[in-house]
């Protein structure tokens, strides 16, 4: 089996996604232990690049994958998964993979929140964590400081366990990017786009730090075997 992880020529640790068509885009995968965010409007495939995410990485790494969803139920993000070919169940079955969302962690606060998922990590030793959304997981944020100051915690936080997260991000377009996006190592993005008569979704990588990643709109397919992104 080809190993998961590997080192990039700036002697980076990094992971292969296994998204047909990204780890070419952005030198091998995605930078160990950083934080990564897929931002995009609603319907883009966040979630499902997501469910593709913890599928490859849960497979094939030696290590868990905690997905953590806040605008779905389990068992909704299950069926929907199903319907392009990702099947999370086996890996839970193993102890390779934790799903959690908001109706079983909900009235825990930011604080209790994120020990949660801390504690679900170390339960499974999970290497990545899958954050959907943290336009939901911030909300109760009031201020811009309180996001910044909360962001920093935990990016800090993940840092130090040398996790990597991987979180979608809300947005109509790409000027409505928010702090978050300052504090994360890579911002990829969604968007749908007319086309003639029909709605294509295009994919961009606006920052990757330590990357020199492709600088250019890719087209995104869903088919019943995942996501692919053409180099096209």
């Amino acid at each position: 089996m080809e190993k998961a992880i590997s080192p990039n020529k700036g002697n980076i640790a990094k992971i292969k996604t296994g998204i047909r068509g990204l780890d070419n885009l952005i030198e091998g995968g995605l930078a160990s232990g950083s934080l990564h965010i897929i931002a995009g409007g609603p319907g883009t495939g966040k979630t499902m690049l997501c469910g593709q995410l913890a599928y490859n990485l849960a497979k094939n790494l030696n290590t868990g994958v905690v997905f953590v969803t806040f605008e779905e139920t389990t068992e909704f993000l299950l069926r929907n998964l199903k319907f392009i070919g990702i099947d999370l169940v086996p890996l839970y079955k193993e102890n390779k993979l934790r799903l959690l969302d908001l109706y079983t962690i909900r009235g825990e606060g930011l604080e209790g929140l994120f020990a949660h998922m801390l504690e679900t990590i170390e339960e499974i030793d999970a290497r990545v964590l899958i954050l959907d959304s943290l336009t939901a997981f911030l909300a109760a944020c009031k201020t811009d400081f309180e996001v910044r100051s909360f962001m920093k915690k935990i990016e800090q936080r993940l840092r130090e366990q040398d996790i990597t997260t991987i979180a979608t991000l809300s947005v109509q377009d790409r000027e409505n990017l928010g702090l978050e996006t300052f504090i994360a190592d890579s911002v990829m993005y969604f968007e749908n786009k007319m086309q003639e008569t029909n709605f294509v979704t295009q994919f961009a990588i606006l920052k990757m730090r330590g990357t020199d990643h492709s600088r250019r709109f890719h087209r995104v397919l869903l088919t019943s075997e995942g996501v692919s992104i053409s180099s096209n």
